[in-house]
């Protein structure tokens, strides 16, 4: 289907299929000693993207994205002796041309503002995101004849889709209400496991919504 319950597009040919050829381009610098628990490191990516679809109604488009994050060290409040980290990460980014709806920058969940649902702050042509979250030292648990470092965390967060919603093809945001904009705040327990950092976390959105967060791997 081309187009949604509500007769908005959600596809740029009508027969409701698109094919899609990308070309991408990527730089990463990152200086991170270690992958888990990182304490003084940064990691720079910058993104670009020509896309086309195929078909009867070809459009083009053009994605330029880009991501800066910042561990510091810092000496606040912990449990017990250990590592203290101050994070801070930002995020941006815009879309030349067309944009279909499943192009767009969907801001909201577990990687963009956690407490919101995926995509529930918006779907943009332009975004912007920023976090900052602070990881402290709460004890360690022995289990299995193993020590695990348990960390606890404390973050917020906040995106924005820059009043872009409208260029957006079918406009899934402004026809479901999405605000567009938001932020999130929350607290959380962190360890190290074989798989990666293991993590539970509890958020609370602008509009009062809360979620349980339980994963594997890090959010930046």
């Amino acid at each position: 289907m081309s187009r949604d319950e509500e007769g908005n597009r959600v596809t740029v040919d009508s027969d409701g299929i698109d094919d899609i050829m990308a070309l991408s381009f990527a730089f990463v610098r990152d200086d991170l000693q270690q992958t888990q628990f990182p304490r003084e490191e940064t990691r720079l990516r910058v993104g670009a993207e020509q896309g086309f679809t195929i078909g009867q109604n070809s459009v083009a488009f053009t994605r330029l994205n880009a991501r800066y994050t910042q561990y510091v060290p810092v000496e606040f409040f912990g449990f017990q002796p250990g590592p203290k980290t101050l994070i801070f990460d930002v995020q941006g980014g815009t879309m030349l041309g067309d944009v279909p709806p499943y192009e767009g920058f969907n801001l909201g969940g577990m990687s963009s503002v956690r407490g919101w649902d995926g995509g529930g702050i918006g779907t943009g042509a332009s975004f912007v995101q920023t976090a900052v979250e602070y990881r402290f030292p709460l004890f360690d648990l022995s289990l299995f004849s193993r020590d695990f470092p348990i960390r606890g965390a404390l973050f917020t967060e906040f995106a924005s889709d820059l009043g872009s919603a409208a260029q957006v093809m079918g406009k899934p945001a402004q026809v479901r209400d999405k605000p567009g904009e938001g932020f999130g705040f929350g607290f959380g327990v962190q360890t190290e496991t074989s798989w990666g950092l293991g993590r539970i976390e509890f958020a609370l959105t602008n509009e009062g919504d809360t979620s349980v967060i339980v994963t594997i791997g890090d959010r930046f």
